[in-house]
């Protein structure tokens, strides 16, 4: 069976040190896959002293309930057990950019069944990516195909905290502290914009010219 990868997720964890045969029952280590086909795929990463070298088992394997759209976006929000997917989204490098809606799910990254920590924002979404906060909360930003940015903040629910208009839509995206850069689409160029502003401003072209 084919296993096309598009992005993979590694759980932010001290890998355990063990002999091998010993039993875990919750790994703490997993490495996640999300398929062309709309599946998602997480193995149990191990670190086997004795021969200064990693093995992998898989341990779930999840139909994402999207057909076979493909899986473009893994997400995890690790202290709080979640997992965000997004799927049905086709890549953002070819022409079919509006082609297909993106869906934004939410998992419990143990076991991979759904969660009850529903994003209000979830379809038509191209991006998603997480802010670790210093006191150890989770924030969110999703963005549409429509040039939407929505911020969440994770209080056991997502709540919205602001909805920003975008100049383009984004093909990538980084939150650090109070700003998120991201690629546009049609301006090839970096921008960034002021999380607690909305600001959005011209960082330098992709092609790195000043």
């Amino acid at each position: 069976m084919s296993r096309s990868l598009l992005r993979p997720c590694c759980r932010v964890q001290r890998v355990r040190e063990r002999k091998e045969g010993d039993g875990l029952t919750n790994p703490e280590s997993i490495l996640y896959f999300g398929t062309a086909d709309g599946k998602l795929f997480s193995y149990e990463i191990i670190y086997i002293k004795e021969k200064q070298t990693f093995t992998s088992s898989l341990y779930h394997v999840k139909s994402l309930g999207r057909g076979k759209k493909p899986v473009t976006d893994v997400v995890l929000l690790d202290e709080v057990a979640l997992l965000l997917t997004i799927c049905g989204m086709n890549d953002a490098n070819t022409s079919c950019w509006h082609e297909i809606d993106g869906c934004l799910d939410t998992w419990n990254c143990l076991n991979l069944e759904a969660s009850n920590a529903i994003v209000p924002q979830n379809k038509g979404i191209s991006k998603v990516t997480v802010f670790f906060g210093r006191d150890y909360s989770y924030q969110i930003a999703v963005v549409s195909q429509k040039k939407k940015l929505w911020l969440y903040e994770f209080v056991g629910k997502f709540n919205l905290i602001k909805e920003i208009n975008m100049t383009d839509n984004a093909l990538d995206l980084l939150w650090t502290f109070n700003t998120i850069f991201y690629s546009a689409q049609t301006q090839q160029e970096y921008q960034h914009i002021n999380v607690h502003t909305g600001a959005c401003n011209s960082l330098l072209p992709f092609d790195g010219s000043a």
